[in-house]
């Protein structure tokens, strides 16, 4: 197994947009280096990767990490889907920008698929038919699916 930290810092990145600390000053003045939002990547064989989380600097960290870079078609992707702990939006907001893979999965536990459900509307916009669905067997368009584990 082969993970991949993308992002390290909480919600906003570091340096904070709005915070004068002396860390966050530090790192203004390139001192310290600055870090993207939580993200890690995840694969099993080295081809196929998952993301757990989706974070708003999701295509600054994607195209900074080679094997996660497209190809070999044109619109081909090794990220297969995303696996989401919660729904706060620095975990969520990335969905926007993977919008364009096809057959792209999205796992989350009930709960988090039942605070999602309002964003359905804005990810309809992108492609009609996606959004939450508690169905591992969603309509082929973005995202392939998005579903709860299941339960024993």
């Amino acid at each position: 197994m082969r993970v991949v930290l993308l992002g390290t810092a909480a919600g906003g990145g570091f340096p904070q947009w709005n915070c004068a600390c002396a860390l966050c000053a530090e790192a203004r003045d390139g001192k310290l280096p600055s870090r993207t939002q939580e993200c890690v990547a995840v694969t099993g064989n080295a081809r196929d990767w998952w993301l757990l989380n989706a974070s708003p600097d999701i295509r600054t960290q994607l195209t900074a990490t080679p094997a996660l870079w497209p190809g070999p078609g044109p619109r081909d992707t090794p990220v297969r889907g995303v696996l989401l702990t919660d729904a706060e939006a620095d975990h969520v907001a990335g969905l926007t920008v993977l919008r364009g893979a096809a057959r792209l999965k999205v796992y989350a536990p009930a709960p988090v698929l039942a605070a999602l459900t309002p964003a359905r509307a804005v990810l309809d916009r992108y492609a009609p038919g996606s959004g939450p669905t508690a169905s591992p067997r969603a309509a082929s368009s973005w995202p392939a699916a998005w579903s709860s584990p299941r339960t024993r």
